[in-house]
């Protein structure tokens, strides 16, 4: 049997995080929506973006959480990765409380903090929006991106839509052992999948969370010695099903609650 490259086999692994115990975790009622937006930043003024959003834009956000608007946020700053240089997003328990918080923190915004708002989009002029709709995780639905440590390492995929299911078969059927004890040994904090709802040419988000990119890395180098050795058809489906990506490595910056 031909064997799959490493880079393949990460491919395959971060993206396939599966339901973990069981499949209890899947979230079914309500369904977990996260609103992202992935933005291109002047990069000599991207510090100056993170202290907008800090100082002046953070405290909306809050208060949305404290209104239970919303049940988490963050803000992400790019470390390695594509074109992106930040993104901020906000998490929801169901399709109507997205729309509505969505109206509310925007309104918000434009009416309280123009100013701020107008240097932000002088400073990250263009932005791509999602929204993703969670399939699985290692934590509750109600916790989803709460209690995230240092850093995040994200695969955004392409993804043949007619047999994107199956892919989604394959996370839940084959990959909870290799990440839940990946979790346990602390190497990853969470994880979670997720699947296009709203947005652009990506179909499927892998999201790994972990202390440090170290950590995270230990991790891949071990799910990709165990998948070769005893799922290497498996993975190979599944590459062929999304046979296109894009990683990033973010460090979190806020991540609320």
């Amino acid at each position: 049997m031909k064997r799959l490259s490493k880079t393949a086999l990460w491919v395959v692994a971060v993206a396939l995080l599966c339901a973990g115990i069981a499949f209890a975790e899947e979230v079914k009622a309500p369904d977990i929506y996260v609103y992202s937006t992935y933005s291109k930043c002047d990069l000599a003024r991207q510090a100056r973006a993170d202290e907008l959003v800090k100082n002046e834009i953070a405290p909306i956000y809050d208060e949305a959480v404290a209104a239970k608007q919303i049940q988490a946020w963050g803000w992400l700053a790019h470390s390695t990765g594509g074109e992106w240089r930040r993104a901020v997003y906000f998490v929801v328990p169901g399709r109507d409380a997205m729309f509505a918080a969505t109206d509310a923190i925007y309104e918000r915004l434009g009416k309280e903090r123009p100013l701020a708002g107008r240097e932000y989009q002088e400073i990250c002029y263009a932005h791509d929006d999602y929204i993703w709709r969670r399939i699985a995780g290692s934590q509750p639905g109600g916790e989803t991106a709460q209690r995230r440590p240092a850093e995040a390492f994200s695969t955004y995929m392409e993804c043949d839509s007619a047999r994107e299911d199956r892919a989604d078969e394959i996370v839940k059927e084959v990959m909870a052992p290799l990440y839940d004890a990946q979790v346990a040994a602390h190497n990853l904090s969470s994880w979670n999948w997720f699947e296009h709802y709203v947005g652009g040419k990506y179909r499927r988000l892998a999201v790994v969370d972990g202390p440090s990119f170290k950590a995270i890395f230990d991790a891949r180098d071990a799910i990709i010695e165990e998948l070769q050795e005893k799922h290497a058809d498996v993975a190979k489906e599944f590459n062929e099903i999304c046979p296109s990506h894009q990683d990033y490595m973010w460090d979190i910056q806020i991540a609320k609650p």
